[in-house]
């Protein structure tokens, strides 16, 4: 069973990359409740499919980024270390692998910041978009490069968040499966306790008023200040969001008002800065009274 949801979970993640967040929460499951051997096997099983399947650089790709990451989670878990660090780990282990995937495919920071680069995108979408026959014109090409630009000026951040969010949630899906069969491990709290220390919430502060009042003395480091502005606002954010399903679910709404609220905040960017600034105010001034650190 574990195998025919992985492989289902793999291909639609080709399509919709958001699925991958799902993906090794189920070895990493079987690795606790059974072995990491017998998780091992599985995985390698799901790997070779997929390389028969859709390629051997797909198969390659996917042992590359999740296995690490699934090993050290579960020397993370069985040596009983705090939630946080096996998060971490988790987190580093897959940047350090997506990014060693992405240099063996030849994206690399000089492809990417090279005219061929935006040059292959747009000519791609162009080839995709002919076999709809729909013709390209001057204002999607500039739209296209635009995209193209604000993708590559943050991928970095990009990539960061997405290892941090697998991460987060493989350990907590897998701690509530475990937890369903009578296991308990160290695992995240309920995400509506979710809180940062004060101490990055007046680091913020100081980022943003640098950012907004003195930004000349960034000049030349604008990519960088951009990065971790995006990094920033994406912790803080979730510590808004945090503070909203705290009071409603305080007040026991709804579970589908609170996938609306999840929806609106990731669609609607001013609800994004509302949250945000949210999260900074709760992070120094502790609404909820939460110890300083709540993860």
């Amino acid at each position: 069973l574990t195998i025919v949801k992985s492989i289902l979970l793999a291909t639609i993640g080709m399509f919709f990359p958001i699925i991958y967040i799902y993906f090794p929460q189920n070895f990493l499951y079987l690795g606790i409740k059974d072995s990491i051997f017998k998780a091992g096997l599985v995985f390698i099983i799901v790997a070779a499919v997929l390389a028969v399947t859709f390629g051997t650089s797909v198969g390659l790709s996917v042992f590359t980024i999740f296995l690490p990451m699934i090993l050290l989670m579960h020397y993370m878990i069985t040596t009983k270390r705090p939630a946080k660090y096996t998060v971490l780990v988790g987190t580093v282990a897959m940047f350090v692998s997506l990014g060693t995937v992405l240099y063996t495919m030849g994206i690399t920071p000089e492809y990417l910041e090279s005219g061929k680069a935006l040059q292959d995108f747009i000519q791609m979408v162009e080839t995709f978009l002919k076999n709809g026959n729909v013709e390209m014109n001057a204002e999607m090409t500039h739209n296209l490069t635009n995209l193209f630009n604000q993708v590559v000026n943050t991928f970095p951040a990009m990539l960061l968040i997405g290892s941090i969010v697998t991460s987060y949630f493989t350990l907590s899906i897998t701690g509530n499966k475990l937890l369903f069969n009578g296991i308990v491990i160290k695992k995240p709290n309920p995400f509506y306790y979710f809180k940062l220390p004060k101490a990055l919430g007046f680091a913020a502060l100081i980022i943003m008023t640098l950012n907004l009042g003195f930004s000349s003395i960034f000049e030349g480091y604008e990519s960088y200040i951009l990065n971790i502005s995006l990094i920033f606002s994406f912790f803080f954010m979730a510590e808004g969001l945090s503070l909203i399903y705290f009071y409603l679910k305080s007040k026991r709404v709804s579970r589908f008002i609170l996938i609306l609220v999840f929806m609106f905040s990731i669609y609607i960017t001013y609800m994004q800065a509302i949250l945000g600034f949210l999260g900074i105010l709760d992070s120094i001034l502790n609404f909820r009274k939460l110890p300083d650190e709540v993860i």
